[in-house]
Protein backbone atom coordinates (compact mmCIF):
# COMPACT_ATOMS: atom_id res chain seq x y z
CA UNK A 1 0.00 0.00 0.00
CA UNK A 2 1.17 3.64 -0.70
CA UNK A 3 1.27 6.01 2.94
CA UNK A 4 3.77 8.20 1.36
CA UNK A 5 1.87 11.17 0.69
CA UNK A 6 -0.55 10.42 3.90
CA UNK A 7 2.71 10.54 5.87
CA UNK A 8 4.15 13.48 4.42
CA UNK A 9 0.78 15.28 5.34
CA UNK A 10 0.48 13.92 8.70
CA UNK A 11 0.50 16.29 11.30
CA UNK A 12 3.10 17.05 14.40
CA UNK A 13 -0.54 16.69 16.72
CA UNK A 14 -1.40 13.03 15.02
CA UNK A 15 1.81 11.17 15.17
CA UNK A 16 0.55 8.90 17.91
CA UNK A 17 -2.68 8.22 16.19
CA UNK A 18 -1.41 6.12 13.52
CA UNK A 19 0.46 3.16 13.26
CA UNK A 20 2.10 1.34 10.73
CA UNK A 21 1.78 -2.49 9.91
CA UNK A 22 3.55 -4.88 7.92
CA UNK A 23 3.49 -9.14 9.37
CA UNK A 24 4.82 -8.97 12.51
CA UNK A 25 6.41 -5.51 12.42
CA UNK A 26 4.91 -2.31 13.69
CA UNK A 27 6.30 1.29 13.25
CA UNK A 28 5.52 4.78 13.33
CA UNK A 29 6.96 7.80 14.74
CA UNK A 30 7.43 8.78 18.46
CA UNK A 31 8.60 11.99 20.56
CA UNK A 32 11.48 11.88 22.90
CA UNK A 33 11.53 14.92 25.38
CA UNK A 34 15.72 15.07 26.85
CA UNK A 35 14.84 17.01 30.59
CA UNK A 36 18.59 17.72 30.78
CA UNK A 37 18.98 19.42 27.20
CA UNK A 38 14.89 20.64 27.59
CA UNK A 39 14.48 19.94 24.50
CA UNK A 40 11.92 17.32 22.05
CA UNK A 41 13.61 15.32 19.01
CA UNK A 42 11.85 12.35 17.40
CA UNK A 43 12.29 8.66 16.41
CA UNK A 44 10.95 7.05 13.27
CA UNK A 45 10.97 3.04 14.81
CA UNK A 46 10.23 -0.62 13.60
CA UNK A 47 9.73 -3.09 16.23
CA UNK A 48 8.98 -7.02 15.97
CA UNK A 49 5.53 -7.61 17.57
CA UNK A 50 6.23 -11.00 19.28
CA UNK A 51 8.47 -11.32 20.65
CA UNK A 52 8.88 -7.31 20.93
CA UNK A 53 12.09 -6.68 20.48
CA UNK A 54 13.89 -3.60 18.28
CA UNK A 55 14.67 -3.87 14.88
CA UNK A 56 15.32 -0.06 13.68
CA UNK A 57 15.40 3.22 15.19
CA UNK A 58 16.60 6.51 14.21
CA UNK A 59 16.13 9.79 15.57
CA UNK A 60 16.14 13.26 13.82
CA UNK A 61 15.77 16.78 15.52
CA UNK A 62 12.46 18.04 14.22
CA UNK A 63 9.52 16.12 13.34
CA UNK A 64 9.51 17.82 9.63
CA UNK A 65 12.55 15.34 8.82
CA UNK A 66 11.26 12.29 11.00
CA UNK A 67 8.19 12.70 9.04
CA UNK A 68 9.94 12.77 5.83
CA UNK A 69 11.97 9.87 6.51
CA UNK A 70 8.98 7.77 7.84
CA UNK A 71 7.49 8.67 4.39
CA UNK A 72 10.14 7.20 2.68
CA UNK A 73 10.70 4.02 5.16
CA UNK A 74 6.60 3.42 5.41
CA UNK A 75 5.29 5.23 2.08
CA UNK A 76 5.97 2.32 0.12
CA UNK A 77 6.26 -1.36 -0.08
CA UNK A 78 3.56 -3.67 2.11
CA UNK A 79 3.14 -1.48 5.36
CA UNK A 80 -0.49 -0.82 6.31
CA UNK A 81 -1.15 2.36 7.88
CA UNK A 82 -3.91 2.35 10.70
CA UNK A 83 -5.70 4.35 12.91
CA UNK A 84 -4.81 3.94 16.39
CA UNK A 85 -7.69 2.96 18.53
CA UNK A 86 -7.20 4.19 22.09
CA UNK A 87 -10.83 3.00 23.37
CA UNK A 88 -9.81 -0.31 22.62
CA UNK A 89 -8.75 -2.28 25.63
CA UNK A 90 -5.56 -5.00 24.60
CA UNK A 91 -6.43 -8.33 25.73
CA UNK A 92 -3.78 -7.72 28.35
CA UNK A 93 -5.13 -4.68 29.73
CA UNK A 94 -8.05 -6.79 30.79
CA UNK A 95 -8.72 -6.63 34.19
CA UNK A 96 -5.51 -4.51 35.17
CA UNK A 97 -2.63 -7.08 34.15
CA UNK A 98 0.12 -5.76 32.66
CA UNK A 99 0.40 -6.69 28.89
CA UNK A 100 3.00 -9.14 28.08
CA UNK A 101 2.55 -10.60 31.75
CA UNK A 102 1.21 -13.84 31.24
CA UNK A 103 -1.93 -13.53 33.20
CA UNK A 104 -4.15 -12.65 30.68
CA UNK A 105 -6.43 -15.51 29.08
CA UNK A 106 -4.90 -14.60 25.59
CA UNK A 107 -1.26 -15.16 26.97
CA UNK A 108 -2.52 -18.49 28.71
CA UNK A 109 -3.93 -19.95 25.75
CA UNK A 110 -0.96 -19.16 23.42
CA UNK A 111 1.55 -20.72 26.37
CA UNK A 112 -0.91 -23.53 26.83
CA UNK A 113 -0.48 -24.24 22.81
CA UNK A 114 3.29 -23.92 23.15
CA UNK A 115 3.16 -20.93 21.08
CA UNK A 116 4.70 -17.55 21.84
CA UNK A 117 8.07 -17.27 23.79
CA UNK A 118 7.17 -13.57 24.36
CA UNK A 119 3.90 -14.54 26.44
CA UNK A 120 5.99 -15.23 29.69
CA UNK A 121 6.55 -13.27 32.72
CA UNK A 122 10.43 -13.09 31.82
CA UNK A 123 9.98 -9.66 28.95
CA UNK A 124 6.53 -7.61 28.06
CA UNK A 125 5.05 -8.15 24.77
CA UNK A 126 4.62 -4.76 24.01
CA UNK A 127 1.15 -4.00 22.63
CA UNK A 128 0.05 -7.35 23.29
CA UNK A 129 2.16 -8.83 20.75
CA UNK A 130 0.53 -12.21 22.01
CA UNK A 131 -2.39 -11.06 20.39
Amino acid sequence: MNNFLRLLSLSEQDMHRFVVVSGQKEGGINSIYDPELACESFQIFIHNRLPFRTVFSQDFPTFPEARAAAAQVFGKGDWEMLTWDFKTNRPCEEGGKECGSGECDTCKSIKAEGGAAGCSTEKGAGSCGCA
